[in-house]
């Protein structure tokens, strides 16, 4: 029982860190690009993790509030408003950690 109530607050607190990524880049102009260094810079993140970025920015893609660019050779991210997500939004994952 102690496990699935630990899965559950992972689940919980994954979905809170995806939440305040988003609140903290929607709030920025619409036509901001994101890297990495500025995904961390917003210290959401806990101990700048890059698999906890990975995950967030991954569900974030699924649900297609980020758009996935690549700017200079390296992954970016757009911000989608919650109105346009449907049209981004992914059908299959991406990536499922261990």
């Amino acid at each position: 029982m102690a496990k699935v109530v630990e899965e559950e607050d992972a689940i919980s607190s994954q979905k809170e860190l995806t939440n305040a990524l988003y609140a903290r880049c929607a709030n920025l102009p619409a036509d901001r690009v994101f890297n990495q260094q500025d995904l961390f810079s917003f210290e959401v993140i806990p101990d700048n993790d890059l698999q906890q970025l990975l995950i967030c920015t991954q569900q974030l893609t699924q649900e297609g509030l980020f758009k996935l660019m690549t700017k200079d050779g390296r992954a970016c991210w757009k911000v989608v408003k919650k109105d346009d997500a449907a049209k981004y939004a992914c059908t299959q994952k991406v990536y499922e950690p261990n």
